[in-house]
């Protein structure tokens, strides 16, 4: 298993809008927090073929 998806830019940013979206469900704005978790999953998805 490569690590390099870790030093990914990419990678840094859907956790910190992972972070971010569970903040905002905390405060009970779903929508926003949809919102954040659909970008962060994205930034994952174009991850995965380098894993």
């Amino acid at each position: 298993m490569s690590h390099d998806m870790f030093d990914d830019p990419r990678s840094h940013e859907a956790d910190d809008l992972a972070v971010q979206a569970e903040l905002l469900e905390r405060r009970g704005e779903q929508a926003g927090a949809r919102e954040l978790y659909r970008r962060a999953a994205a930034l994952e998805e174009a991850l995965a073929p380098s894993i």
